[in-house]
């Protein structure tokens, strides 16, 4: 079988996407989250050992488009979409991770798609929850996400603000409508929502994308070290993928990703990227009704060692060197969950691809063979301290 070298740049159409038009496609399983629990290496504030995941799902991605034309030539297209984790312990992570760029032109020939990256962000909130099956399904949870008490929100390679560390640097330049917020209480307040009820789907992994309802004026608040220790974060710039099969075919793939490099603790990295897919994207010149079919959106997470040194010619710059990954874990767009170091037969399954020409079905026996199937490197990343940013990574990997 050919190998296929892909840049992650060009996991345009999804990660598994882009199998499927190589001559290659994914085979789904019944159990989406059957092999969660592993906990090595996740950051956890409580004891890792006792902590574990018990559930991963993503939403649907959805499709915004803000338009000024024909009165002005200006319009925005937005890709978002949702991770819930929940775990042992009764808390939560929700993340909502939201793309935008303006004046996107999709060419009907070619690959060379434009636009101009704007306001993109990952926010995770964290909090208690409650969780309990419901009575008329038992293939549905139902979970309560009370108020977070903490927020990481990275913003559109501007800042980085963890409310579990907010001081001078992390807080600097955090903020929305020219309004600075000085403490972590007063972010809090500005973003944090209230008690929200949300049904995930345990075989599909899934649940439908919700918005969340702002804090009333005045409303109290409360902080606590709940969620992933996180010592910084790094966010890149946004990039825009384009796979166009026309004119041959009617077929076309417009996909925006982004990545986050989390720094642990002094030694232990999560570098994730963050990837939305439409097809068929249309954005009429007149009035707000953008159309578009949702493809694959995941979240990507490889976890290793790094050492960070300051920049010899930048001091505004640090160094970031990441150790090739021993442990990968897959969020697949309300499909499933696989961790490379939790790896069962609901793993291989999910993960399983097939020749469309021979039929011939290959699964990874384990989690190392997964890993190792992504190709990735050790690399280094300059970061800017003050904004907590990079460049996007031409990170590689390998697939079968």
């Amino acid at each position: 079988m050919k190998q296929q070298l892909l840049k992650i740049i060009l996991l345009s159409s999804s990660l598994l996407g882009l199998m499927s038009c190589n001559g290659l496609k994914p085979t789904g399983g019944n159990s989406a989250n059957s092999n969660v629990g592993n906990s090595q290496n996740t950051g956890k504030k409580d004891d890792p050992v006792s902590v574990t995941l018990t559930g991963a799902y993503a939403s649907p991605a959805v499709l915004q488009y803000q338009n000024m034309r024909p009165s002005y030539n200006y319009y925005l297209t937005t890709f978002s979409f949702e991770t819930i984790q929940l775990y042992s312990d009764n808390t939560y992570c929700l993340t909502l991770d939201s793309s935008c760029y303006s004046g996107m032109v999709l060419p009907d020939e070619g690959n060379d798609a434009t636009g101009s990256a704007r306001e993109s962000y990952v926010t995770r909130y964290y909090g208690t929850c409650t969780q309990k099956t419901n009575e008329l399904d038992e293939d549905t949870l139902d979970v309560s996400l009370a108020t977070p008490t903490r927020i990481v929100r990275n913003f559109n390679s501007n800042y980085y603000v963890d409310t579990e560390n907010y001081h001078s640097v992390t807080g600097k330049g955090a903020y929305m409508n020219d309004v600075t917020y000085e403490t972590k209480e007063d972010f809090m307040k500005a973003f944090a929502f209230k008690p929200v009820n949300v049904s995930v789907s345990k075989t599909a992994a899934s649940f439908d994308f919700f918005q969340t309802e702002a804090l009333d004026e005045g409303a109290s608040i409360s902080t606590s070290a709940v969620g992933y220790s996180i010592t910084g974060s790094y966010m890149s710039s946004a990039s825009l993928g384009y796979m166009n099969v026309r004119p041959t075919y009617n077929y076309y793939v417009t996909t925006m990703n982004q990545q986050v490099l989390d720094l642990l603790d002094s030694t232990h990295y999560c570098f994730s990227i963050y990837s939305t897919s439409f097809s068929g994207l249309v954005l009429p010149i007149e009035g707000n009704g953008a159309q578009g079919n949702e493809r694959a959106n995941y979240v990507l997470s490889f976890y290793g060692t790094y050492t960070k040194t300051a920049n010899e010619l930048d001091d505004s710059m640090s160094d970031i060197s990441l150790s090739a990954p021993s442990r990968v874990t897959l969020n697949y767009d309300g499909a499933y969950y696989v961790d490379s170091d939790n790896w069962d037969d609901a793993a291989k399954t999910h993960t399983q691809i097939t020749d469309t020409t021979t039929q011939e079905v290959k699964q990874y026996a384990s989690g190392s063979e997964y890993l190792n199937s992504f190709n990735t490197k050790a690399t280094s990343i300059a970061v800017t301290e003050e904004t907590a940013n990079f460049d996007f990574v031409d990170y590689t990997a390998q697939l079968y």
